[in-house]
């Protein structure tokens, strides 16, 4: 059988047990199973199927991942990583010395360099 111990828990199928109040189980610590044919959620509250994570995963900026699997958080590879160029619009201007610099900060370092070598 099933067993939902706590209030307004619900175990389904056998060896199910739902220890925790206001949940669903369809499993236990040692039987876990998949729930298949799950519809794409819509509201807030909804579950999301396989589908929708990879979708959503798919757009996303992700670092790049070492030679070991782990994640190596000091590199990002734009544009799937095809060799193709990639353009970052609304770059902010930087302020620190490893801060990346916008287009008009460059043009304007240009603008000031050519100023200066002008003078001279």
């Amino acid at each position: 059988g099933s067993i939902a111990a706590a209030d307004n828990s619900v175990a389904l199928g056998t060896g199910s047990v739902a220890t925790e109040e206001n949940t669903i189980s369809v499993g236990s610590s040692t039987n876990q199973r998949r729930i298949t044919n799950v519809a794409a959620g819509k509201n807030d509250t909804d579950a999301v199927n396989v589908a929708q994570l990879k979708s959503s995963e798919a757009g996303g900026v992700r670092y790049d991942t070492k030679a070991d699997g782990s994640i190596d958080y000091s590199n990002i590879t734009l544009g799937g990583g095809n060799g193709g160029t990639t353009r970052i619009s609304n770059v902010s201007a930087g302020v620190n010395n490893n801060d990346a610099v916008n287009y008009a900060q460059l043009k304007q370092s240009v603008q000031e360099t050519k100023q200066y070598t002008d003078q001279r």
